[in-house]
């Protein structure tokens, strides 16, 4: 009998390295920790665009949005430089500081499996109050909820205070099924709302 019941534990406990919860697969073992990019900006940036964190191609590319269906400097290009081809990291950012808009995503570090924002853990949040007091931003975008529930998160658990108009928008990814112009239109309005100073 004793036997016996130590092949059912031995069992139960090879199961458990497989399963945990309600029967989900212990997925820990694909989690990456990892960080996130620099920022992008300089004194005269007026717009902040807020990311979560970066995917697994821009994170192989080694810079924002590089998915090549990620939508984002498709609806840069056609607002800010139509005609041209946005290829290059220097290129991207050239438009962005000439325009006054500001990149970061939330997280500073975190626990994530592959792209899926949902399963980000153990974030650690960039100092977002310390970039806007080296610059004159004046609004925050969110690209995507997952981005405003995170900078929300960061201002709970930090206290800081910033006292900003901020507003979500539709995700760039490819993972967010909206059509194409929908997502144009909608960051068109949110990036041309904002009255920059003069060149």
């Amino acid at each position: 009998m004793r036997m016996r019941n130590e092949e059912k534990r031995r069992k139960q406990e090879k199961s458990g390295n497989r399963k945990h919860g309600d029967g989900l697969r212990d997925c820990s073992a694909e989690m990456e920790d990892i960080r996130c990019f620099e920022p992008v900006f300089d004194e005269r940036s007026e717009i902040l665009v807020l990311g979560s964190f970066p995917s697994v191609r821009s994170r192989a590319d080694g810079f924002y949005y590089a998915h090549p269906r990620n939508a984002f400097w498709i609806i840069i290009g056609q607002l800010f430089c139509p005609g041209e081809r946005l290829d290059d990291v220097e290129g991207k950012k050239t438009v962005l500081l000439k325009n006054r808009i500001a990149l970061w995503d939330v997280c500073k570090t975190c626990e994530i499996r592959k792209s899926a924002d949902s399963t980000i853990r153990k974030a650690v949040y960039n100092d977002i109050a310390g970039l806007i007091g080296k610059t004159v931003i004046r609004s925050i975008l969110f690209n995507g909820a997952t981005a405003e529930k995170l900078f929300m998160k960061y201002i709970k658990d930090t206290g800081t205070g910033i006292n900003l108009p901020f507003a979500r928008l539709p995700s760039t990814s490819p993972a967010n099924a909206i059509p194409s112009e929908a997502k144009l239109q909608a960051w068109k309005q949110a990036l041309t709302h904002t009255e920059k100073g003069a060149e």
